[in-house]
């Protein structure tokens, strides 16, 4: 039976310098998307990882045809009977090409310079990625100063039910509280929360007063509580989860995997702020939904700003 590794963070990257990763999937739906791939592979052959291709449903990949270098075709019978693997699933062509990008900065520093190749004013809110259903609940992971849930508005043209925002910054949260109880977008629809979410219940430590930058730290100068989604929902649904949370992404998203499991929310995930964040973040979210659909966009001339959306 076909499994999807477990191995996550900074165990993922080791893995792969030591050999431990021999093979990465790739999820192909159709056969002219084949050569998009070839980016990835190529930053997988630096690292000795073979790649393997396959195409979803009835289509087929004639070895005669597709070729490239350091990836071979399989059958999905084969790879299904398979153990061990790990799995990238992706036909999107701008998404593999900047997580090969990454990829080469995180072994082999190969780049410091990512190429923007999306305007910032719609960073989380793709629209030819995906667009609003009726009454979006959207959890805002990292609320800050409210103006990812005023876009949100915008975005689904205030065709919402409710807001979770969720920020453990105190001076941050009462800016939050303050825009949420007299901005006519979010009155009465916006729930405010000051803890971080996480995978579990807990009183933590975190530096704060560093505006974008406050982050989960065990050497932190302030204590905090954090919360798992999960908990704070008991059940009730989610349309949409935009989480950017310093570091803390792996966490939050294990903290919500009863959620994401059951509801299959559209996901906007910051993917940069630990060096594997690219690898790590999406092959835990596989495991939770191996059938989501990846997209990657950056929006900054740096490493910063990289969000994978799943739909």
């Amino acid at each position: 039976m076909h499994s999807y590794s477990n191995l996550l963070g900074d165990a993922l990257i080791s893995a792969i310098r030591d050999n431990a990763v021999s093979n990465l999937v790739f999820h192909i739906s159709n056969p002219e998307n084949f050569w998009r791939i070839e980016p990835l592979s190529k930053s997988m052959q630096y690292l000795g990882v073979n790649s393997v291709a396959f195409c979803l449903g009835q289509n087929k990949l004639e070895d005669s045809k597709y070729k490239l270098p350091n990836v071979s075709i399989v059958s999905e019978q084969d790879l299904k009977a398979s153990d061990g693997d790990f799995t990238f699933v992706s036909d999107d062509e701008r998404g593999l090409n900047l997580l090969a990008l990454r990829v080469k900065h995180i072994i082999k520093n190969k780049t410091r310079v990512i190429p923007p190749n999306k305007d910032l004013p719609n960073q989380y809110f793709e629209t030819d990625i995906f667009e609003p259903c009726p009454n979006e609940i959207f959890v805002d992971g990292g609320s800050l100063d409210m103006s990812n849930s005023i876009s949100f508005t915008k975005w689904c043209n205030n065709n919402y039910k409710l807001i979770y925002a969720f920020e453990p910054d105190a001076n941050s949260y009462q800016k939050c509280i303050d825009l949420a109880g007299k901005d006519e977008r979010l009155a009465g629809r916006c729930q405010v929360y000051n803890a971080g979410l996480w995978d579990k219940k807990e009183t933590i430590s975190f530096s704060s007063n560093l505006g974008t930058g406050s982050y989960i730290n065990d050497l932190g100068d302030s204590k905090i509580d954090a919360v798992p989604l999960d908990e704070i929902l008991d059940g009730k649904p989610v349309t949409f989860v935009k989480l950017d949370v310093e570091g803390a992404e792996v966490r939050a998203l294990a903290g919500m995997a009863q959620t994401i499991r059951k509801y299959r929310p559209k996901l906007a995930v910051s993917i940069y702020h630990k060096p594997d964040d690219c690898l790590a973040i999406p092959l835990y979210i596989l495991n939770l939904i191996p059938s989501y659909n990846f997209y990657i966009r950056h929006y900054r001339t740096d490493l910063l700003e990289t969000v994978l959306y799943c739909i």
